[in-house]
């Protein structure tokens, strides 16, 4: 489906690249204290997940990256 949206919906792009953004922030930077921080152990968790979806979302971002303009390659550029 992730793959589906980059490809097929470009005006969904933005918002679903800053929303992988941030789920990659959320989990690899550090939490505040206010009582909705996330347990190291589900930190893990996300990250070992992510980590197994890298290769694929990896290989689509670039594929959308080469074959967007250049007024879009830096949204997608810092997503990778």
């Amino acid at each position: 489906m992730f793959s589906q949206l980059l490809y097929n919906q470009p005006e969904l792009r933005p918002p679903v690249l800053r929303a992988l953004k941030v789920l990659v922030e959320s989990n690899t930077k550090p939490q505040g204290t206010d009582g909705d921080a996330l347990s190291e152990d589900e930190i893990a968790k996300n990250l070992a997940y992510l980590r197994s979806q890298a290769e694929s979302w990896f290989a689509v971002l670039f594929n959308v990256f080469g074959s967007v303009g250049r007024d879009s390659q830096n949204m997608v550029g810092e997503v990778i």
